[in-house]
């Protein structure tokens, strides 16, 4: 989740509300059992009651570090029920915008040693060559002038289309096959700039009058595109052959076999073709304006230039004519995500953590079950229907990553900011959510569950946001009624975070977040519940913090 400052502390302030105070909110469930009530609200007038005898104290490396955390950055004379924020995190010199943002700083604090110490004489990973050589062109860029950047910039991305292949409009070179995938589309007056610049172009050998033509047909295919064409997903899990069948002029074999190393080809091809399948885009599979019906309607030469278009017009939108960060490990860590979570993976990651993460996913999928089953409003069908998506979401473990990188190496390039993926139903926890500041073995129990239960409650949560909820290998499989009472809950939710009544929060919009409130809401009961199973008394304290009560402590620990 992305968040402001502002906004990311409303939002647990509502969400507090939203468990505390205003039960009608709560999406699956009513309020969870033992939950304290409204009056944690109040101020406090009398110090906190010990009601817990802890065993021992944790003492380790980690755990020390997450006690000076935890100390080092509360304000004791705010009170939390006035201001949570600066009680907690009051006295820290610096401010993560997100839990994400805080993992983004550790992937690029790990890079920025990773670059400067030098490296085994063996080489390097693929990704750790191309992470390398990306960081060389940023500390290269923040010493050119502008010009000399454009240059730059212009030449890398003519040597990209020359090994993929030609752009009709920009040159011709030689016959080599261009790979057809889906993303955005582009408005046609997004072509406006590449024609001026394929006119400007005194290298470029193709006729003007060639060029408006092929503007012209360019922007024809978009403005079908974009008034014709719907591209949402209504069902989940489409078999490969049944989009194949609907798109022939496509080889989808060829083309994903590309993605492996080329040795490795049919191998792979034969253990995958099998579970491979595709959202069910009605772009694909009507039988008119549908992929199939473009391609046959749609002279070469313009899929050629478009698709080379968009690639182009994704290079630019992905790095930009400047680097945002002047630290450049940061930008190697926000453009290469995938390839950065793989080394500080293979480099920083307590394997004994992934065990602990795995058990921590079922004791919160358990929880969220539990949740649904207790609801008092929804009909046995669709509890039925919820809980078995939750029980047969899979769980993407962390030492994948050694075993895919012989197989997918193109892989390393690609976009890492999934953690929930609702065609397939799979959720995955990333490396840096387990890092030491946040997670470590040695923690307690109880400890574990606060710092990351609600980020993974969050994203098992988002298989029930109000858009995840319709999808299902059968499609929609809410009743009526419960849909119309989840929508009515929803609006209630998102009322409640626009009208949120602060000077210091201003602009709220309820209705721009609602994913993230829903999925945040039932994140943070799973995690609650669980925390609330621990049995203390067999766990041992946090150091300094041995006479925390464990009700409000779960907050102090989830907030830092």
């Amino acid at each position: 989740m992305t968040a402001t400052r502002s906004s990311k502390w409303t939002l647990l302030t509502v969400v507090l509300i939203g468990i505390f105070v205003v039960p009608a909110t709560a999406l699956v469930a009513p309020t969870p059992a033992g939950a304290p009530e409204a009056s944690i609200a109040s101020k406090r007038s009398k110090p906190e009651k010990h009601s817990v005898k802890y065993s021992g104290v944790c003492k380790s490396p980690e755990c020390m570090n997450l006690a000076h955390q935890l100390h080092d950055w509360r304000n004791i004379s705010m009170d939390p029920c006035e201001n949570f924020f600066e009680a907690t995190c009051g006295k820290h010199s610096g401010f993560y915008d997100s839990r994400v943002s805080k993992k983004t700083i550790k992937v690029a604090q790990f890079l920025d040693d990773f670059f400067k110490t030098p490296q085994p004489s063996h080489s390097p990973s693929k990704s750790g060559k191309v992470m390398k050589q990306f960081y060389d062109l940023c500390e290269k860029w923040k010493v050119m002038n502008e010009t000399e950047q454009k240059k730059e910039q212009s030449k890398a991305i003519s040597d990209m289309i020359k090994k993929w292949g030609p752009i009709p409009i920009v040159n011709i070179e030689d016959d080599n096959r261009i790979l057809l995938n889906y993303d955005y589309v582009l408005k046609w007056n997004d072509f406006e700039n590449y024609r001026t610049e394929a006119l400007r172009n005194k290298e470029n050998r193709v006729d003007p009058n060639v060029i408006q033509d092929d503007y012209n047909k360019l922007v024809k295919l978009s403005k079908y595109l974009y008034m014709n064409i719907e591209f949402y997903s209504d069902s989940v899990g489409v078999p490969l052959p049944q989009l194949q069948a609907k798109v022939p002029s496509l080889n989808f074999e060829k083309i994903l076999k590309r993605l492996f190393q080329e040795k490795r080809q049919d191998e792979v091809w034969e253990n995958i073709k099998d579970r491979i399948t595709g959202s069910h885009i009605p772009y694909f599979f009507h039988n008119y304006t549908s992929l199939e019906e473009t391609i046959q309607h749609t002279s070469n030469r313009t899929l050629a230039n478009y698709i080379g278009i968009h690639f182009m017009d994704s290079i630019r939108r992905t790095v930009g004519l400047e680097f945002r960060s002047d630290r450049c490990a940061g930008e190697v860590a926000e453009k290469l995500p995938l390839a950065s979570h793989i080394n500080f993976a293979l480099n920083r990651f307590d394997e004994k953590n992934i065990q602990l993460a795995s058990e921590m996913v079922e004791d919160i999928q358990k929880s969220v079950v539990e949740t649904i089953g207790k609801s008092t409003w929804l009909n046995e069908s669709t509890k039925t229907k919820a809980i078995r998506k939750v029980k047969t979401m899979k769980k993407q473990k962390m030492n994948y990553i050694s075993k895919l990188l012989p197989y997918f190496p193109k892989l390393e390039y690609a976009n890492g900011k999934g953690y929930y993926d609702p065609v397939s139903n799979l959720l995955t926890v990333r490396a840096e959510l387990l890092d030491v500041s946040l997670f470590d073995s040695t923690f307690p129990k109880y400890a574990k569950i606060a710092r990351i239960g609600e980020e993974i409650g969050h994203e098992i949560g988002r298989a029930l946001d109000p858009i995840n909820r319709k999808l299902d290998k059968n499609g929609e499989w809410f009743t009526p009624e419960d849909a119309t009472e989840y929508d009515r809950r929803a609006q209630c939710l998102i009322d409640q975070y626009t009208n949120y009544d602060d000077p210091e929060f201003k602009d709220l919009n309820g209705k721009s977040t609602i994913r993230e409130l829903t999925a945040d809401l039932i994140g943070i009961n799973a995690s609650w519940k669980t925390y609330e199973k621990v049995d203390f008394s067999k766990e041992p304290s946090v150091f300094r913090f041995k006479r925390a009560e464990p009700r409000k402590f779960f907050f102090h620990l989830a907030a830092v």
